[in-house]
C-alpha cells in the first residue's frame, strides 16, 4: 500500500507539471529540428522542392506544375514559397513549414487522448510519434509534416463536433483541417474515411447522420475538385512509377509504426492476462464505439491505398503516414486502463516517450538525409583540369548536387534522361520525367543521349560502385569508345568518345 501511495504522489506531481515537461519537449524537439532544417542537405525530392517553390509568383509555380515535374499540389509549393520569401533561400525556410505541422499533430494527439485518459497519458501519447518511421517527416521539404498537422486539426476537431463542444468553432476546424491536409498532398482524402467511418457508426447509433459534420467532410474536398488539372498533369507518373503497389510495401506501411504498435499489444495482453487472474476490472474513461472505428481505421489506411492502387498505381509508408494517429492514441488510452491495476506503468510510460524524444533529436542531429551520403563536388574538382562534361548516373545525386541552396549549379554537370531505356534497367522512368519536365524552370542541364553527344562527343561518365546504368551500353552499341579512368571516391569514372 505504501509504494502504491509513493507511485501515486509521484503521478500526482508529474500531472501538475506536464505544461513545464511539454515545453521542454518542445524546446528539445523544435531545437533538434530547427538545426537539421538548416544544415543538413537536400535531397532528390527537396531540392525539386526548391526549384518550384523558388520561382517569382504563385501563377509560375502553378503553369510549372501544369507541366508535371512534380507529383505534389500547388497549395505545397505556394505555402513553402511563402516560407521562402519569409526566411530566405536556405534548408530552414524549405522544411520549417513541415516542422510546424509535425508539432501541431503532437498537440492534437495530446488533446485528443486526454478526453479518454488522463494528462501523464496523454503527454506520453503525444510524444509516441518520436518511436515510429514518422518523426523524419517532421523535416523533410515535402509536404507530409504539414498533412499530418492538418490531419491533427481535423481529428480533434471532429472530437469536439462529435460532443457538441464549441460547435461552431469545432465543425469550422473540422471544414479548415480536412481541405488542408486535401490540399497540400493528393492522397490525402484518404485521411477523410476513418472519420467517415466514426461518423456512419454515430449515424446507426442515433439513427439519423450529422450533416454539419458530413458537409465539413465535403468541403475539405473542395481542393481536390480544384487541382483537377494538376492531377491529370501527375498521369504520366503512374506508367511506372518507382513506388508501385508491392506485399513487401505493404508491409513497410506498418514497419514505421512497429514501436507503438508493439507497445499496443504488450499493453493489451498484460490488461487481458492482469483480468482474468483478479475479479478487479481495469476501469476508466469510457471510449465511444465510433472513435474506437475511426482509430482502428487509421490502421487500415495502407490496406485502403492498395485496395485502390488499380487507381493511384502507388503504395509507400509516406503516403499513409495517418497511420500513427491510430497506435499512439490507442496506447495512451490502453496505458490509462492498465494504471488501475499496475500504478506505475504511467510514469513510466511518460518517462520513457520523453527519453525517445530527447535520444532521437540527440541522433538524428548529425544523420545526413537520403541520397546524401555521396555527393559530385570532390569528383568534380578532381577533373576539372580535362575540362569534359561530366555525365552522372545517379539522379538523385544530380539534383542533390544542383539544388543546394547558395551553391550555384556546375556548368560541367549532367544527367542523360532516357524514360525507355530507365526503365529497361531500373523498372521505372519517374525520375526522368521529373527532370525533363523540370529542366524549363530550374538551372540543371538534362538531355537525351543524341541531344547531348551530338554537342559533347567526348565526355565523363560518373557510375556508383554496384549500379548498373544504360549510358555506357548505350554508348558501346553506337560505336563509342569506354575507357576506364581513375575512381574518384564512391564513383567509377568513365571517358567516352562517340566516333
Amino acid at each position: 500500500m505504501t509504494e502504491d501511495r509513493r507511485v501515486s504522489r509521484i503521478e500526482t506531481w508529474m500531472s501538475a507539471r506536464v505544461f513545464l515537461f511539454a515545453v521542454i519537449g518542445a524546446l528539445i524537439f523544435l531545437a533538434g529540428s530547427i538545426a537539421r532544417d538548416i544544415r543538413r542537405p537536400l535531397w532528390f525530392d527537396e531540392a525539386c522542392t526548391r526549384f518550384l517553390s523558388r520561382l517569382d509568383s504563385p501563377a509560375v509555380i502553378w503553369r510549372s506544375l501544369i507541366g508535371g515535374p512534380d507529383n505534389q499540389p500547388f497549395s505545397f509549393f505556394l505555402i513553402t514559397h511563402d516560407s521562402l520569401r519569409l526566411f530566405g533561400d536556405g534548408g530552414l525556410a524549405l522544411r520549417i513549414p513541415e516542422t510546424i505541422g509535425y508539432a501541431v499533430m503532437c498537440v492534437s494527439i495530446y488533446l485528443f487522448t486526454l478526453r479518454r485518459a488522463n494528462r501523464l497519458c496523454a503527454f506520453g501519447a503525444a510524444l509516441l510519434p518520436f518511436a515510429t518511421g514518422a518523426g523524419f517527416y517532421a523535416t523533410e521539404a515535402r509536404p507530409y509534416g504539414m498533412e499530418l498537422g492538418f490531419c491533427g486539426i481535423m481529428l480533434v476537431s471532429w472530437q469536439a463536433a462529435a460532443e457538441f463542444r464549441h460547435r461552431r468553432l469545432a465543425l469550422t476546424g473540422l471544414a479548415c483541417g480536412a481541405a488542408g491536409a486535401v490540399a497540400v498532398h493528393f492522397l490525402a482524402p484518404l485521411l477523410l474515411i476513418p472519420i467517415g467511418l466514426g461518423e456512419l457508426e454515430r449515424a446507426r447509433v442515433n439513427r439519423r447522420l450529422d450533416w454539419p459534420i458530413a458537409i465539413a467532410l465535403l468541403i475539405g474536398l473542395i481542393p481536390e475538385v480544384a487541382m483537377i488539372p494538376m492531377v491529370r498533369a501527375q498521369r504520366a507518373f503512374t506508367g511506372a512509377f518507382w513506388a508501385s503497389p508491392s506485399w513487401i510495401r505493404l508491409a513497410g506501411c506498418y514497419e514505421i509504426i512497429a514501436a507503438p504498435g508493439l507497445v499496443c499489444l504488450a499493453a493489451a495482453v498484460l490488461l487481458w492476462l492482469r483480468r482474468r487472474s483478479t475479479s478487479t476490472a481495469a476501469t476508466g474513461c469510457a471510449l465511444p464505439r465510433y472513435e474506437l472505428i475511426t482509430l482502428l481505421s487509421f490502421l487500415c489506411l495502407p490496406l485502403i491505398l492498395l485496395a485502390i492502387s488499380p487507381i493511384t498505381h502507388v503504395l509507400f509508408y509516406r503516403y499513409v503516414l495517418g497511420i500513427v494517429f491510430g497506435p499512439c492514441i490507442l496506447c495512451g488510452m490502453l496505458v490509462y486502463r492498465l494504471r488501475r491495476i499496475w500504478p506505475p506503468v504511467a510514469v513510466a510510460f511518460a518517462l520513457v516517450m520523453f527519453a525517445v524524444l530527447t535520444a532521437r533529436e540527440v541522433r538524428d542531429y548529425s544523420r545526413p538525409g537520403p541520397g546524401n551520403d555521396l555527393t559530385a563536388d570532390s569528383m568534380l574538382n578532381a577533373t576539372a583540369a580535362q575540362a569534359l562534361p561530366v555525365v552522372l548516373s545517379s539522379s538523385h545525386i544530380f539534383l542533390a548536387t544542383e539544388g543546394q541552396p547558395n551553391q550555384p549549379p556546375d556548368p560541367r554537370l549532367w544527367y542523360l534522361a532516357d524514360r525507355q531505356e530507365s526503365i529497361r534497367v531500373t523498372g521505372f522512368d519517374s525520375d526522368d520525367i521529373t527532370l525533363l519536365n523540370l529542366r524549363p524552370w530550374a538551372p540543371i542541364q538534362v538531355a537525351g543521349p543524341r541531344d547531348f553527344v551530338a554537342s559533347h562527343p567526348s565526355f565523363l561518365f560518373a557510375v556508383e560502385r554496384g549500379e548498373n546504368n544504360w549510358v555506357l551500353q548505350w554508348a558501346r552499341e553506337r560505336g563509342g569508345a569506354v575507357r576506364a579512368e581513375p575512381d574518384q571516391g564512391p564513383f567509377r569514372l568513365f571517358r567516352v568518345d562517340m566516333n
